[in-house]
């Protein structure tokens, strides 16, 4: 049997052994400490929207820039950041992030003067610009380190760690920051985060490794490591199944930023007293998305069932949020219960998602596929939060929720007519 591996034929006798390293564990964790480190900050303004809109005298709109800020330079610069991941590997773009981050974070402690409300989104700006390399490595490490059947899973873990960074910037803000103590607070809050981020980055320098010695599986030895970004561009533009994938993958991240963005301001607008309510009911959000993305991924490596798996999410996500739009003024009981629901479904269909669109494009890279998909959502995010915002607050909840049944129910047929091959599979399988 012949493979071939950087252009070049190799018979597999001649081939080094797959191995699969104890340290990819620790790789893994490593990963997922440090990138809450960022992460959690950025939703840490507008899940207390209010306080921050009052303090800094600007408006909702000023505040959700304080999210929105992150996505646009996510888009903007997350394929950029593909080259460096590949011109200098996981642990140099990893440094580069550590770094990026900390100075990020120290900015923002100079922000909290009431005046400075614009060195508050540039800090946010400096963290999204260097965070990026790091947000699009995941898959890139999972595939690097980890066998066959545990790249699924060890991709989900990866991911998490963002979750969890979110986790805490919705639980974390309405309990540390007050509206009788702001200045204080803010100061405290950002002084803290900023000696976690440095901390972080010194881990990242001295424990962080790029990939093995030898390859986990037999898919990584046949991919061109070299990636060709001009030549990659146009074979995945060209793939009708990847733009499908991308459109359906993109929807839902939308919808996900929209409930990330606006929560605090669309739960007090139903209840004047729930600030207090939005980080509980962001914190299970987020809780929910971390289970429901390793849950998905551990059915992926396990059952091999992706079709069947990506429609049942997208379903899923469909009907909660369906149930959210009939419930959400009747008790406050429902917004805990059905964001929770929603958080799992979403980042499940994510799970599944991003594992088949790896899979339709192989050998293409992964850091490529991931930073399509992250920057083609994040761009989405910012239209659909300002679309959302206008129905909002010039019609009604109601229907600014209606707006984002019909963009999943647009996503779940999406679902349903995209055909796909399991690429990345077949050529293990075949090994």
């Amino acid at each position: 049997m012949v493979l071939e591996a950087n252009n070049q034929q190799i018979s597999t006798t001649e081939l080094q052994e797959t191995k699969l390293y104890k340290k990819r564990w620790l790789i893994l964790l490593l990963y997922v400490i440090v990138i809450p480190c960022d992460a959690m900050q950025w939703n840490q303004y507008v899940t207390v929207a209010d306080v921050i809109a009052d303090y800094y005298n600007v408006s909702y709109e000023d505040v959700d820039w304080t999210s929105l800020i992150t996505s646009l330079c996510f888009m903007i610069f997350s394929l950029p950041c593909c080259y460096i991941v590949d011109k200098y590997g996981n642990r140099g773009s990893a440094i580069v992030s550590g770094i990026g981050t900390s100075i990020g974070a120290w900015i923002k402690v100079a922000s909290v003067s009431a005046d400075r409300f614009w060195l508050v989104i540039f800090s946010q700006a400096v963290m999204a610009v260097t965070h990026a390399p790091m947000l699009n490595m995941a898959p890139k490490i999972a595939a690097n380190w980890f066998g066959p059947d545990e790249v699924s899973i060890a991709c989900a873990i990866g991911i998490t760690g963002m979750q969890i960074g979110l986790a805490f910037g919705f639980v974390l803000p309405p309990l540390l920051i007050r509206k009788e103590t702001v200045k204080i607070d803010l100061f405290k809050t950002n002084i803290g985060v900023a000696v976690i981020c440095t901390i972080a980055a010194l881990l990242i320098f001295f424990f962080f490794t790029d990939k093995p010695p030898v390859p986990p599986s037999y898919a990584v030895i046949n991919q061109n490591h070299k990636i060709k970004y001009i030549e990659s561009t146009k074979k995945v533009l060209k793939n009708k199944s990847f733009l499908l994938l991308l459109l359906g993958y993109g929807l839902t991240l939308a919808i996900y930023v929209v409930f990330q963005t606006v929560l605090n301001q669309l739960i007090l607008k139903l209840y004047p007293d729930g600030s207090e309510d939005v980080g509980l009911i962001g914190l299970l959000m987020i809780v929910m998305s971390i289970c429901g993305t390793i849950f998905a991924a551990f059915l992926i490596d396990k059952l091999k069932t992706f079709r069947l798996l990506l429609i049942f999410f997208g379903l899923f996500v469909t009907l909660t949020l369906i149930a959210f739009t009939f419930t959400l003024d009747l008790n406050i009981i429902y917004p805990y219960i059905l964001c929770s629901l929603f958080g799992f479904s979403t980042a499940s269909f994510w799970s599944v998602s991003l594992q088949i669109t790896i899979e339709t494009v192989y050998p293409e890279p992964e850091v490529i596929i991931f930073g399509y998909l992250n920057a083609f959502g994040q761009l989405l995010g910012i239209g659909y939060t300002y679309a959302y915002s206008y129905f909002l607050y010039e019609i009604s909840d109601f229907w600014a929720n209606c707006f984002l049944c019909i963009s999943s129910l647009i996503c779940l047929l999406i679902t349903i007519c995209t055909k796909f091959d399991l690429n990345r599979t077949n050529i293990n399988t075949k090994q």
